[in-house]
């Protein structure tokens, strides 16, 4: 639609990697007239994050699982498009979710100094994109050593019994969790 939503479409799941890919094909009218929709109906500049409502990340549990997730994505296409009206704050919020310890992202809840934090390869390999593209060159290296750790660390990943398992979550100490509470 000319506002940059997608038919009838209200969730910030139908729109979280749509602008990065109208960038990719050379559409960037269309991913600006999306990001725009995005920013009006989705973001609270106050706090820098994107949420469908206020409380509320996604009708989509991978989106309230993987929280920080999305807002990398929009992040992502807001730096290729030179948006500085948000970028800066989304930035700042992102961070939020950046273990200093591990060197990777949390899952749903922000970095906790007191060591009670899930950590996710899958997240901190988009943490550690978003990172590069703002030239935050140190902490995607440090997410960079702990990918390249934690797939090491695999312990069952040959395992044909147990069904050739990949453990993306992980404390603090580096256990992984092959739970899911």
């Amino acid at each position: 639609n000319e506002d940059g939503s997608i038919g009838s479409y209200n969730d910030l799941k139908e729109y979280g990697k749509l602008p990065n890919g109208l960038i990719m094909a050379g559409k960037i009218k269309e991913a600006n007239q999306v990001l725009n929709f995005v920013l009006d109906r989705f973001y609270d500049p106050s706090t820098g994050d994107f949420e469908t409502a206020p409380g509320f990340k996604s009708c989509a549990a991978p989106f309230c699982v993987f929280y920080p997730y999305c807002n990398q994505w929009l992040l992502q296409a807001g730096l290729k498009l030179r948006r500085f009206d948000f970028v800066f704050k989304a930035a700042e919020f992102n961070d939020k979710f950046y273990n200093k310890k591990t060197g990777a992202q949390t899952i749903n809840k922000p970095y906790d100094e007191n060591g009670s934090n899930i950590n996710c390869i899958f997240n901190s390999a988009a943490l550690g994109t978003t990172y590069l593209y703002l030239n935050e060159l140190k902490k995607a290296k440090h997410i960079a050593d702990t990918t390249v750790k934690m797939i090491d660390l695999q312990p069952d990943w040959n395992n044909a019994e147990l069904g050739y398992p990949y453990y993306l979550r992980f404390d603090d100490n580096y256990k992984f969790i092959k739970y899911i509470e």
